[in-house]
């Protein structure tokens, strides 16, 4: 029941209180998730170990459907193609990617399951995302930031359909970040974390030879993947066409 701070000085402590069977306390992932969310100085380790529990905790409850959602969620990435995978025969100016510029960031995967409105589980849902608080915000001279709908337009729309009696549609786009394009001036390195490797190799065979000694891949995105800084102001430039 302790809570460690913003650092993970405590990372043993929940290593050791065996966080695989207790990963379902809501309280430990919120707080990966704050320490993810910011620039915070934090223990890499300890947030990923504390990912890969909350996976390993979801397949053991929802079994084939979390796997489903995970090869879905990667098949998709696949198909877009939102990477290129990155050997050191493309860049022939450096001995190791550690010289590399801009510096890769890393990656993660979350498992969450998705309610309706009604509070009914409706499926398991995975979503491969980058690691967007390692990015160089001094990259970018344009604002990064995108509109988005305050709660009282809303409530007006719904207010003016009441009155007229009109029918409300809603529409949900699959991967909707995922149909911005990177520009050619806005590269981002990304490292595929090892777990990500090993689902990967289930159904991309192209990915081996691209294997590092650690288990992971690099990547340069070709596509704003969720969790990149300027994801968001992208996919609304491309809705504004």
């Amino acid at each position: 029941n302790r809570r460690p701070n913003n650092k993970f000085n405590n990372y043993n402590v929940f290593k050791t209180a065996d966080i695989y069977t207790r990963v379902y306390n809501y309280n430990v992932w919120k707080y990966a998730h704050i320490c993810v969310d910011t620039n915070d100085d934090y223990d890499e380790e300890a947030i990923r170990f504390t990912f890969l529990s909350k996976i390993k905790a979801a397949l053991h409850e929802g079994g084939a459907e979390v796997e489903t959602a995970i090869r879905k969620e990667f098949q998709q990435l696949i198909n877009k193609p939102v990477w290129k995978y990155q050997s050191l025969k493309d860049h022939p100016d450096i001995n190791s990617f550690k010289e590399l510029n801009p510096r890769p960031i890393s990656s993660l995967l979350n498992v969450d399951k998705k309610y309706d409105a009604a509070g009914v589980l409706i499926k398991w849902k995975a979503r491969f995302c980058a690691c967007g608080n390692h990015q160089d915000k001094g990259l970018y001279e344009e604002d990064l930031s995108s509109p988005t709908m305050t709660l009282e337009s809303v409530f007006i729309i719904l207010a003016f359909a009441a009155q007229l009696n009109a029918d409300i549609v809603t529409a949900d786009i699959t991967g909707a970040f995922l149909e911005s394009i990177l520009p050619a001036d806005d590269i981002v390195y990304m490292y595929l974390s090892k777990d990500a490797v090993d689902e990967l190799k289930k159904i991309d065979t192209n990915i081996h030879e691209y294997i590092l000694e650690d288990g992971r891949v690099l990547v340069k995105l070709l596509r704003a993947l969720y969790g990149t800084i300027q994801a968001a102001m992208l996919w609304y430039k491309l809705l504004k066409k």
